[in-house]
């Protein structure tokens, strides 16, 4: 990219709600916090967003920031207190998120409508918790995105020891997700082999029913889906299990693979520490973990607000993107009052929005202003699109007997939302080229030839994941959903991380 931009780190074809990042998912806060427990915070982050004439959705930093942030994450990561605290603030944030949740299904789930017309100042309560939450989990979230340890990772690389690897790329216990889906295909296992349906297998089971509905209770935060309107309970646990009884090889797979990351965990806890490097690797496995589970319980917290915001669309004639142009102070007042944001207002905003952050605090513009300030940005997207036919991530995974060059069919996912109705057309072999992945794509990233994002580096999801299911992976190629569309044809290369256009 040209030296006098921002660097694009993220970009999705969605028009993603103004009160994700108005003090909501993101937040002036979250900056301050970054800053203080770290000693360093991005300079100069934007995010911008736009439902039209097209939706779309992107987030960038300046080049130097990111230099400035690998460093900081090097420094942070050889710090012991630094670890001691990060360690100590994860510890907490499923307790927080889970105390919000247990209150939403207690007293709310599936009666939403109902405690906005009735009972309002509660509703209110609710989402300030959850803002609460949100803003306990962000900073942490922020300080193990994959650029914080991309000097971590090459010192990682370059010492070339399998010690070091399996300490990095492993964690040292099983995700929320990998221990909520495990629980879930011994049951489908052994209700299997009882030779009786799933309900007469709970009848005459009462303790693994009982059993389930703890672990639901623990580990209800996790998320198939990652933004979808979906909110985990047991009806959706029994069809996971049904599922399992209805294709016995996908059993079969499921159970294999949390057996090989299992092994993979007992292999870690043998590795003695030895030196600086050794604690380094092993403290990026455990940030890896957490940021997988904080992946579940971010996105889990703002469904949560998603819940109630149909609920709002239904009572005042909202369409979806009208909603979503709104902030979370509006939404709270719509509930509070019945107070909606000026149309004129709403349309700006979904023509364009934009939010600035840095040490003076944030920044909103909309409509015309916005697209103009950020419009270097638009055109190099179009350019990218247009002009450019190769690129260049980082080999997150490379299983052994596989060839460094990988030929295939692509399929290309750009969004976060409606993903179930995005990949309807994915076909087994595909090479799958994504933004980012996240648990509603594992079932197509297990399907495919190989795997390809924009975003990542060593703590991201698509590398652990991809080790996990022995699949080809390259992460970090920053662009290749921009040069590329289902249907074109990709050259991988194992060894140098290249993603080339083919004809």
């Amino acid at each position: 990219m040209e030296s006098k931009l921002p660097k694009i780190m993220y970009d999705q074809d969605q028009f993603s709600p103004v009160y994700w990042f108005n003090d909501s998912w993101i937040s002036f806060y979250s900056y301050k916090e970054v800053e203080r427990i770290s000693g360093y915070a991005p300079q100069g982050w934007i995010l911008y967003s736009q439902a039209e004439p097209e939706s779309f959705f992107f987030g960038a930093y300046p080049t130097e920031t990111l230099k400035k942030e690998a460093e900081t994450g090097l420094k942070n990561i050889m710090d012991n207190e630094f670890i001691t605290f990060l360690n100590s603030i994860f510890s907490q944030m499923h307790k927080k998120t889970k105390e919000v949740s247990r209150r939403y299904f207690k007293e709310f789930y599936k009666k939403e409508k109902e405690f906005i017309l009735n009972n309002p100042q509660e509703v209110v309560s609710l989402i300030n918790e959850i803002r609460n939450a949100v803003s306990f989990c962000m900073p942490c979230y922020i300080l193990t995105q994959p650029q914080r340890f991309y000097e971590v990772e090459k010192i990682i690389n370059e010492k070339n020891n399998p010690e070091l690897k399996i300490l990095s790329e492993t964690s040292h216990t099983l995700t929320d997700l990998m221990l909520l889906k495990k629980q879930i295909a011994h049951i489908a296992k052994r209700i299997k082999e009882s030779n009786l349906v799933l309900d007469e297998f709970f009848e005459k089971n009462t303790s693994e029913l009982a059993t389930l509905g703890k672990t639901l209770e623990d580990l209800s935060l996790v998320r198939w889906n990652l933004f979808e309107e979906k909110i985990f309970d047991m009806d959706e646990v029994k069809s996971e299990i049904q599922y399992f009884l209805n294709n016995e090889n996908k059993l079969d797979g499921e159970l294999q693979t949390i057996k090989d990351v299992e092994r993979n965990i007992v292999e870690r806890r043998k590795v003695d520490m030895k030196d600086e490097y050794y604690f380094m690797a092993d403290a990026i496995g455990k940030f890896t973990l957490y940021r997988y589970n904080t992946n579940s319980y971010i996105p889990h917290l703002v469904n949560i607000i998603k819940k109630f915001g149909e609920a709002l669309q239904e009572l005042y004639g909202l369409q979806e993107k009208e909603f979503d142009a709104y902030n979370l102070q509006e939404i709270l007042d719509l509930i509070e009052k019945g107070k909606k944001v000026e149309k004129e207002l709403i349309d700006r905003r979904k023509k364009g929005y934009l939010a600035i952050y840095n040490s003076e605090g944030m920044s909103e513009y909309f409509g015309d202003e916005a697209r103009e300030i950020v419009r270097e940005l638009l055109e190099y997207r179009q350019k990218v699109k247009k002009e450019i036919k190769k690129t260049k991530g980082n080999v997150a995974s490379f299983p052994l007997g596989i060839s460094k060059l990988i030929e295939g069919e692509v399929f290309v996912l750009r969004s976060a939302i409606n993903i179930e109705k995005n990949i309807a057309d994915f076909k087994e072999g595909h090479i799958f080229i994504a933004t980012q992945t996240h648990p509603a794509v594992v079932p197509i990233m297990q399907k495919a030839k190989a795997i390809v994002t924009d975003e990542g580096g060593i703590t991201c999801h698509a590398a652990i994941v991809s080790r996990e299911i022995g699949k080809p992976c390259i992460v970090g190629s920053e662009i290749a959903t921009q040069i590329f569309k289902t249907g074109d044809r990709a050259r991988l290369n194992l060894e140098t991380g290249e993603i080339e256009k083919i004809f």
